[in-house]
């Protein structure tokens, strides 16, 4: 069953691949004109993301200019100067020399740099561009690199271009982007490339992650890795593998909502033992990801942040939601532990309004599924009728919302074909729909939300 959120926009981003992108803002205070020359000077000094998601388009066209020209120390001098969106015509010049100069000089970076330089690149550019550019930097890497260990290189150049390897998550997401046509031409060059350098791919890590990505379980095996790493599995489409993949990580595991959509619900379980390090820079992030998900198994992961300093957006979430979250808040109040003590806080203080109150609710979306699955179980096959039983299902909801003080509408059309309830599937899931039958009630569902 795939993973409900609590609006289409949410969906549409996990569906795209979120985190893993980069959205333009035009509005955001940081462009400031008196404000973007310091904003662009931490943003390049900066050893943690500054910026996730959602960044301010200017100060993302001098940081892409800025990453893609100069080095790391050159940088924070240079981003008081203006900077226009990259050109087309440049973009393969900037991703190859981005790729592939950590070949050939020291390159002081972080991962998260050249993941958002290729994600903010798509955004002007769009996938094909920018996965067509990678396969170029990737074959030049391969020459460069091949070069230098027969000894045609200065030696002092350190042994690993880790921004290359940086490169490889982002690869995995623009491939799934990616139009078929493009993404299949640049998987066979890239995969063509890997297959040939078998000794070469033992010495360069990059090369590893990029069979990993291209090949999955079998690149991970050659690699001679054993654990696998996220570019391996995030956009596999193998909800199997992740999971374990992401059960058996090694060291510290970064928050990432994409892999509760790949892996399913139970991933939540692993990410509660990671929350006490999510850093308070990104906490606002992580509780914006998570809080996409309608579950009540999310529940624990966002108490764990509402924990932390500035988990005040979390606990924002837990009591604006309680029709998700309540039951279990109240469940863990009860247990022992930081946890624990934690849930019962926030249900210790929150507004009057008794748990029974939110499980009488629950028992009316309950009864209001039950009923129309009834009647649409006898109506099947008769649109007029179909259309008839679905309005009652509507007003029955628009009803229970509004005693409640809730939208009326809102949620309504992933109520019936996504969420359910806590104890009961959703109507499409009870009725298992046929395409054309799911177009016709979700088209009715669409006309009175």
């Amino acid at each position: 069953m795939p993973i409900a959120t609590f609006t289409d926009g949410q969906r549409d981003l996990l569906a795209r691949g979120y985190p893993h992108l980069a959205l333009l803002e035009t509005d955001h205070p940081d462009d400031d004109p008196h404000k973007i020359a310091s904003a662009t000077k931490r943003l390049v000094t900066a050893t943690d993301p500054l910026y996730f998601v959602r960044w301010p388009a200017g100060v993302a066209a001098r940081f892409v200019a800025l990453y893609a020209t100069q080095d790391r120390e050159a940088r924070a001098v240079n981003a008081k100067y203006a900077a226009d969106p990259p050109a087309r015509e440049r973009l393969e010049s900037f991703v190859v020399t981005a790729v592939t100069r950590g070949s050939v000089r020291h390159d002081h970076g972080y991962p998260f740099e050249m993941q958002a330089f290729l994600y903010l690149l798509e955004a002007w550019h769009g996938a094909d561009a920018v996965a067509s550019a990678l396969a170029i930097a990737f074959e030049q890497l391969v020459e460069i690199e091949r070069g230098r260990r027969a000894g045609a290189s200065n030696e002092r150049v350190p042994v690993e271009n880790y921004a290359a390897q940086a490169a490889c998550l982002p690869l995995a997401a623009l491939l799934a982007r990616a139009s078929p046509g493009v993404a299949l031409g640049v998987r066979a060059r890239l995969e063509a490339l890997v297959l040939r350098e078998p000794e070469l791919e033992k010495q360069v890590w990059a090369l590893q992650s990029l069979d990993m990505v291209l090949f999955g379980k079998a690149g991970v095996a050659r690699a001679g890795w054993t654990w696998a790493p996220p570019e391996s599995w995030l956009f596999a489409g193998d909800p199997a593998w992740a999971l374990d993949a992401l059960r058996g990580a090694k060291g510290e595991v970064a928050l990432d909502v994409r892999a509760v959509w790949v892996a399913g619900e139970d991933a939540l379980e692993v990410f509660e033992g990671h929350v006490a390090k999510v850093a308070r820079a990104a906490m606002a992030f992580a509780t914006e990801s998570f809080g996409m998900l309608r579950t009540p198994r999310v529940v624990p992961v966002m108490v764990g942040l509402a924990r932390k300093k500035g988990g005040e957006q979390a606990i924002a979430w837990l009591l604006e939601h309680r029709e998700v979250t309540w039951p279990t808040l109240e469940k863990l109040a009860g247990g022992k532990g930081p946890i624990a003590i934690k849930a019962g806080e926030i249900v210790g203080a929150a507004p009057p309004a008794s748990s029974s109150a939110y499980l009488a609710v629950a028992d009316d979306y309950d009864d209001l599924l039950d009923e129309t699955a009834t009647a649409m179980t006898r109506a099947r096959g008769d649109a007029e009728k179909e259309a008839r039983v679905l309005r009652a299902a509507a007003r029955g909801y628009i009803e229970i919302r509004t005693a409640n003080d809730d939208p009326p509408t809102e949620y309504m059309g992933h109520f019936f074909m996504v969420d359910g309830t806590e104890n009961g599937d959703s109507l499409w899931a009870r009725l298992d729909p046929s395409e054309e039958e799911s177009a016709r009630w979700a088209a009715i569902l669409g006309e009175l939300e």
